[in-house]
């Protein structure tokens, strides 16, 4: 199904948000159709308070000017209230197990966590033994919110959705493993470019 032609629903299966490689692509089209209504209302300055009450925790092990303004930015826009949460904060992982922090937080009403940190392992333990929804802010593998921003206005402008080359410049391993997997989702190509004079200039 090409993107232009999908009806949302109105939900998806998956509570977290760990690597796009965990959701369908309907299930895709239907966050970036979701999207797409919240930007509309928000320029045309309808209330659209969907979060009225809820409190998303943000925790950053790794500073972030962009996620951090734009994950607090949005949490407010839809009514919620974001927390934000340093490494210096609290004992993720340290003084204290990663299970306990996540049940910590639940008893104290949050609704939500995105985490920005550096171990894949420690969203997977706070995904797994949390029943609040965990949202991938950068471990070390994927960053599905940030692939979805990047995708997001190709899929809008566009009725060759299935069929679109996407090239980029990628300095490392790691952000090319993030983009690779996000474009398998729509069976794109995904041609990159390392500077000048690396160990393979392009491929």
């Amino acid at each position: 199904m090409k993107y232009e032609e999908y009806k949302p629903v109105g939900s998806v299966k998956n509570k977290h948000m760990l690597t796009l490689m965990d959701y369908s692509s309907e299930e895709i089209f239907e966050i970036l159709k979701c999207a797409e209504e919240l930007k509309r209302k928000q320029y045309a300055h309808i209330e659209h308070k969907y979060l009225a009450g809820k409190t998303l925790a943000m925790i950053f092990e790794k500073s972030s000017t962009r996620t951090r303004i734009s994950f607090e930015q949005g949490i407010r826009q839809l009514g919620g209230y974001p927390l934000f949460l340093s490494s210096r904060d609290i004992q993720l992982g340290r003084g204290e197990p990663i299970r306990d922090t996540v049940r910590v937080m639940e008893r104290m009403n949050i609704d939500g966590i995105m985490i920005r940190t550096f171990k894949q392992s420690d969203l997977d333990e706070l995904a797994e033994y949390g029943h609040i929804p965990v949202i991938n802010g950068l471990p070390t593998t994927f960053t599905p919110a940030r692939c979805l921003r990047i995708f997001s206005p190709y899929m809008r402008s566009s009725a060759r959705s299935r069929a679109r080359n996407s090239c980029s410049s990628a300095r490392d391993s790691i952000w090319r493993t993030r983009l690779c997997s996000a474009v398998r989702k729509w069976a794109w190509t995904s041609p990159y470019a390392r500077p000048r004079g690396s160990a393979r200039a392009v491929r």
